[in-house]
């Protein structure tokens, strides 16, 4: 074996060892926010041989999104195996997102050392290793990792990266590009990532010599968006709702983007949840921050078509580069539910990263340089002691839904999510008067948000709550209809209450409602059935029961009513 690849093969088994110390007390974190949706309630990630049309298929708004997401076909190919393999574990999911965060970070470390060479600075191991431990460690980037449904950018991550290392080969390049496009559909700004790097490197005569994998890559950008347009009727977030205005996002992003950038290295108020909302910002600091974005891509490209700058001060330009054209995506013009969320700068993170690399190799080799050693030290002993302890430290906030949400309500004590999903924590931990109180305090604050009455209703519901009470839980559902009536969950809920009041056809109606709207799904199809049944409407309730058998096998349940009707 070549001495060189057996040296990439020992770099790639040590990175993949460190990460599995590092992450591996995480594994076995429950899922939390999306991942109670899109993974745990998801009927399409429990099928026992899904085809095609279970991961691509017309997106309809009108219907429930408790089911795969069609943008992102290969990332929920992925969850259905980890699915499989654990039998609805968390484990799988934690387990392949901390091996391919490994390779993510190996992959980075080849860049890294082949941007050097190419820019013409020492290309030593040592820019490659630094880069691959930022990135292995960066806490900022560790959420991805401890969140099963981030998976879709750390998949995303690693083809790109493919896409990056697969240089000249046109044809490879492009299809990685094309599997990052089915992990995330943010992985389209890829192409002027490349662009940029290129017009770094050698200005515009790099980009004609590498014409091929640029218009290939372009190519495959414009028939992508052509199809998602005609397939999708949009190009944007489809799952979207609630999303701020066009221009207030846009306007926003500027600032947002500087502290994507901040908390790469400076990783301070960390939570799964940012409550940022337009109307917290300045919009003088908005403006400005824009204008500083503006000027450093326009001095950026000045010193590319120009051939401008010292090789550091070209590669640094790139990684910046790199960074504004992969976070665009979701930092631009396309309004998503969120202005800033931690996990969205986990593939643009490899700009700054490579870039900050490549600089440490230089200071570190340079001896002209007076306190070289100093910040070389500093930068290495924040990446090998500081980093990996909060990283670590990460895990445990992840651990359960009340710690999670605890930091996210005293980050952010006036967000809506922390409140709800601190309380749906509290609730299933039995502690029902903790429960009522925050939610209690958010309707204050929100007295039309239609979630807050159907998690009342759950709460005075429950047959363990001490302070049960069925009449008041039932007002609460009514008022969630008359605000949220496609609420697929509280539909859910409110019809199971009806059925223990013993008002089977009311429950009925809530029931198939929730079926239209999420017809994928066995447990409202087993409750519509239940409801259909005790109502005296055997023959209707029959198909639901069938439904649920097709979509679990297993379910005895289901069996048994089908037996009791057929009989």
């Amino acid at each position: 074996m070549h001495s060189s690849t057996r040296n990439a093969l020992l770099g790639l088994i040590a990175l993949l060892t460190i990460a599995v110390l590092t992450f591996r007390p995480g594994w076995n974190n429950p899922f939390v926010l999306d991942d109670m949706t899109k993974i745990q309630q998801n009927p399409d990630v429990r099928l026992e041989h899904p085809g095609v049309h279970d991961f691509i298929f017309p997106y309809d708004p009108t219907q429930s999104n408790i089911r795969n997401d069609p943008s992102r076909p290969f990332t929920f190919l992925i969850y259905n195996l980890c699915w499989r393999a654990g039998g609805g574990s968390p484990a799988p999911f934690h387990l392949v997102g901390t091996v391919v965060h490994g390779l993510c970070a190996f992959l980075l470390a080849l860049l890294t050392i082949s941007l050097m060479g190419r820019f013409g600075l020492p290309s030593g191991a040592g820019g490659g290793i630094m880069a691959a431990l930022l990135f292995l460690f960066a806490p900022l980037l560790a959420g991805s990792v401890y969140y099963a449904y981030a998976l879709s950018d750390v998949l995303a991550t690693f083809f790109l990266l493919a896409a990056f290392l697969a240089g000249p080969r046109a044809v490879l390049a492009a299809g990685f590009f094309v599997l990052a496009l089915a992990c995330k559909q943010s992985a389209i700004a890829l192409p002027g990532a490349v662009l940029a790097v290129d017009l770094m490197c050698g200005g515009v005569a790099e980009i004609r010599r590498r014409w091929r994998v640029h218009a290939l890559l372009f190519s495959a950008a414009a028939v992508y968006l052509a199809l998602r347009l005609w397939y999708f009727g949009g190009i944007g977030d489809l799952e979207a709702q609630g999303t701020p205005g066009v221009m207030e996002y846009a306007l926003s992003q500027g600032l947002m983007i500087f502290k994507y950038l901040w908390m790469i290295f400076v990783p301070t108020s960390l939570t799964i949840d940012h409550f940022i909302r337009p109307e917290h910002l300045n919009i003088e600091l908005e403006i400005l921050a824009w204008l500083v974005l503006s000027a450093f891509t326009g001095c950026a490209i000045f010193l590319g078509t120009a051939g401008k700058g010292t090789a550091l001060s070209r590669l640094g330009a790139a990684g910046g580069l790199v960074f504004l054209l992969l976070l665009l995506p979701v930092s631009s013009f396309f309004p998503t539910v969120d202005l800033f969320v931690e996990r969205r700068a986990y593939t643009a993170a490899i700009g700054p990263i490579f870039a900050l690399a490549a600089f440490w190799e230089w200071l570190r080799s340079n001896p002209e340089m007076p306190g070289r050693l100093a910040v070389s030290r500093v930068v290495l002993a924040a990446v090998l002691f500081v980093y990996p302890r909060m990283t670590m430290d990460r895990a445990k906030v992840y651990a359960s839904r009340d710690s999670l949400w605890e930091e996210s309500l005293t980050r952010y004590p006036l967000s809506p999510r922390a409140h709800l999903n601190l309380a749906t924590a509290k609730a299933a931990a039995g502690d029902y008067e903790r429960a009522r109180s925050l939610l209690e305090e958010l309707l204050t604050l929100q007295p039309e948000n239609g979630v807050i009455y159907s998690k009342l209703g759950f709460v005075y519901a429950q047959a363990d709550n001490k302070n049960r009470d069925d009449q008041k839980a039932w007002d609460y559902y009514k008022r969630s209809f008359e605000l949220l009536p496609d609420d697929v969950i509280a539909l859910l809920n409110g019809g199971a209450l009806l059925m223990h009041l013993g008002r089977f056809p009311e429950a009925a109606r809530l029931l198939l409602h929730a079926v239209d709207l999420s017809p994928g799904m066995a447990y409202a199809h087993f409750l519509a059935g239940q409801a259909l049944f005790y109502a005296g409407q055997k023959t209707d309730a029959e198909p639901h029961f069938q439904k649920v058998l097709e979509l679990e096998p297993a379910n005895s349940e289901a069996s048994k009513y089908l037996t009791e009707i057929r009989n």
